[in-house]
């Protein structure tokens, strides 16, 4: 996929999204030095992930895994780097 066809899948993306994936993708794509700033509803579901994970490592997904959903779900080919 080329970069203006990347481009174009974002903005479609863009235009229909929610606050809240659009919130993400804003987190992800800014340069914010390593720093998330994450409201506490974000934070809260954060921390009940992580339990879940302490209480099941086994049940989680590998990135490959996510990325493959990810890439279905968006219909993106992600490339390995």
């Amino acid at each position: 996929m080329s970069t203006a066809e990347i481009k174009q899948q974002l903005h479609n993306l863009i235009e229909k999204a929610d606050s809240e994936l659009l919130e993400l993708a804003y987190s992800i794509l800014s340069k914010s030095k390593g720093v998330l700033n994450l409201n506490q509803s974000q934070i809260e579901e954060l921390e009940k992930r992580y339990a879940a994970h302490l209480e099941n490592p086994s049940k989680g997904s590998s990135w490959e895994e996510v990325r493959e959903r990810l890439s279905r779900s968006l219909s993106l080919q992600f490339k390995m780097n």
